[in-house]
């Protein structure tokens, strides 16, 4: 079942942005397909690039060209049957940029977020002093500063 949402979801997202010209659907990219056991219908969940109302414009127009898009679908797909189309909005990516904008608000992330290098960059120099030396290098224990004129 999975390989054939995958297998729906890409033929779609192609469809659209290849076949269908309606400008109302704006930057649409389909983000996931959920089909029905019986294969009758599908759930077509996108994630559209702009606010409120370019979402619902592209809804819209999403809806006008599912025959299409649906009949489109019939000539790529393999399946004695090609499943109704229900478009609906992600809400999953919408909601991680809001999330993101109130971290970064908050001062809890910076604007272009994080990644895993920069935060173990950090982590080495917490232990900077006044001249911005690091206190201590990767890999030193507490006690090894590795700094010059000690003995070993």
């Amino acid at each position: 079942m999975e390989r054939l949402q995958e297998e729906v979801r890409a033929a779609i997202s192609e469809i659209l942005q290849n076949r269908v010209s309606d400008r109302r659907i704006g930057m649409v990219g389909v983000t996931r397909v959920e089909v029905s056991r019986d294969l009758s219908h599908a759930r077509v969940f996108v994630s559209v690039l702009g606010d409120d109302l370019a979402q619902e414009q592209s809804l819209r127009a999403l809806v006008h060209a599912r025959g299409f898009v649906r009949a489109e679908l019939s000539r790529r797909l393999r399946a004695r049957r090609v499943p109704e189309l229900d478009f609906h909005a992600d809400p999953g990516i919408r909601y991680s940029v809001r999330l993101q904008r109130l971290l970064v608000e908050l001062g809890l992330d910076t604007p272009g977020g994080r990644d895993d290098e920069a935060a173990e960059g950090d982590v080495e120099t917490i232990g900077e002093g006044e001249s911005g030396a690091p206190g201590r290098a990767e890999g030193q224990g507490p006690g090894d500063s590795g700094g010059a004129g000690e003995e070993d």
